[in-house]
């Protein structure tokens, strides 16, 4: 059987959050999943693939989407990069419209991340003549080298998708691809769905375009899984003028299961345009969520263009407004937008804020994957400052802390993060960093040297005035080289 559902890491977070199964099993930092049309299941057909043949002397000869395979959604089609240069395509009817999911399984299959001896693929979307409408190398969660596309076909007629190794679709492989070029695990599954607005209950949404305020919100579903946690739910709609703007209606679950330390969460996360990505032809503008009850300031806010994902805390069984906006720009043909939400749960949340605003009343935090420890908490006033202590696990040697805050949709602006040692020091030059509106505050490998314990200080100096939300999620990992 083939679930719809992995489980995913946004790629920035990896080292930030845990993950909390593809069936969506509601553990402490998941991220949330990718998949089809809600939480079913599909049995997987092996379908003979490869539409490449090799001549006498190995190198091989590429057919093009005119002689294709047929596709057939929904079913596994089984293939095999097995030359250099080799492109594999898969022939379908598509009618304008049609939300498609594509995804690819190599790695995935064996459950390993980023492992070069596998096939680094890229999944390309092309029309009749070979010209290339959408693409995706890695997924936007980042947890594999497997390739997942969503897109929106822009007109009736034949397209095909195009499976090929990254070394062979990237003009520069060499600082794009895994490393090496050739792979000993060749093997795929190519699957396409269609997400389809079934009404409530199937964790798809699309927007009727009846308004562009709150009192239109389209209400957005989410669908339980078997063990009572919820499924990613996908929404879509199109921008009909330069300045739309589309709302919904989004409730996370009262009866989400229970994440002990954590607290809910909201995770809403987009996806590139373009012809390098989804295939939209115009950039996806500010996503924003807003408490019903304080409409004039949003909780969280992310500008596609520098981060891909909010995850705010949400409280359950309450109303909160999420706005896609239109970037600035003229309107053009295929003006789409795809975003995934789902609810979920946090990391452990700080639990002695009035007290850990000190080196030496700083907050006990504890291991919950391995060498890791997961916190998160708020800055409130703007001039708290938070401290969490990690006792460093026996044999390790180094430590790396990452942490997310504006790039997560809060209000903090230049959150900083300093490990510091058992003598309140910051344990080097290294040990300190800053976010930006791109990038998360990421120390990486500082060693420990003779310290039993680590310190985790946690501090920004402003707040955005356009958003409320003053939240910000950590991990501290430990290694050794």
């Amino acid at each position: 059987m083939k679930r719809l559902q992995s489980c995913v890491l946004p790629a920035v977070l990896l080292a930030v959050v845990g993950c909390d199964g593809g069936t969506g099993t509601g553990g402490s930092g998941g991220t949330g999943g990718s998949g089809g049309s809600g939480g079913s299941t599909t049995t997987s057909t092996t379908v003979t693939s490869s539409t490449t043949s090799s001549t006498s002397t190995g190198t091989p000869t590429i057919a093009n989407c005119e002689n294709g395979t047929e596709l057939v959604f929904g079913q596994a089609m089984i293939g095999g990069l097995d030359n250099a240069g080799q492109e594999d395509f898969f022939r379908f009817e598509g009618l304008k419209g049609q939300v498609l999911f594509i995804e690819i399984d190599a790695q995935d299959i064996d459950q390993v991340t980023f492992d070069p001896t596998y096939i680094d693929t890229t999944v390309t979307l092309v029309d009749i003549n070979g010209d290339r409408i959408a693409q995706n190398d890695n997924p936007t969660e980042f947890t594999s080298a497997d390739s997942r596309l969503y897109t929106i076909l822009p007109a009736d007629g034949t397209y095909c998708v195009k499976v090929s190794e990254c070394w062979t679709a990237k003009a520069n492989p060499g600082s794009q691809c895994l490393e090496p070029q050739e792979k000993t695990s060749t093997y795929y599954e190519l699957y396409v769905f269609e997400l389809i607005d079934d009404g409530p209950g199937d964790a798809n949404t699309s927007d009727p375009e009846g308004g562009n305020d709150p009192m239109s919100a389209t209400t957005v579903d989410f669908v339980q899984a078997d063990d009572g946690s919820y499924f990613t739910g996908y929404i879509w709609g199109y921008y009909e003028t330069e300045t739309d703007i589309d709302v919904y209606s989004m409730t996370l679950p009262a009866d989400l299961p229970v994440s002990v330390g954590a607290r809910s969460a909201g995770s809403v996360a987009t996806f590139p345009t373009g012809v390098s990505g989804n295939g939209s032809t115009s950039p996806t503008g500010d996503i924003l969520i807003f408490d019903p009850a304080i409409p004039d300031i949003p909780i969280a806010r992310i500008d596609p263009g520098q981060s891909d994902q909010i995850r705010a805390p949400l409280e359950l069984d309450k109303e909160y407004w999420l706005f896609v906006n239109r970037a600035p720009g003229a309107k053009e043909e295929n003006d789409f937008y795809i975003v995934s939400a789902r609810p979920t749960w946090g990391n452990p949340v700080e639990t002695d804020d009035m007290n850990n605003s000190s080196f030496a009343t700083a907050e006990i935090i504890d291991f919950s994957d391995g060498d890791s420890a997961f916190v998160e908490g708020d800055l409130i006033p703007i001039t708290d400052v938070d401290h969490f202590k990690v006792d460093v696990p026996g044999g390790q040697t180094l430590v790396t802390a990452v942490c997310g805050a504006r790039t997560q949709g809060s209000g903090l602006r230049q959150m900083k993060i300093t490990l510091l040692g058992e003598d309140g020091m910051a344990l080097s030059a290294a040990a300190s960093d800053i976010e930006t509106a791109t990038q998360l505050a990421y120390v990486q490998d500082v060693p420990i040297g003779n310290n039993a314990t680590v310190v985790l200080k946690v501090e920004a100096p402003t707040q955005a005035a356009d958003t409320s939300g003053s939240y910000y999620q950590c991990g501290v990992h430990f290694s050794s080289p």
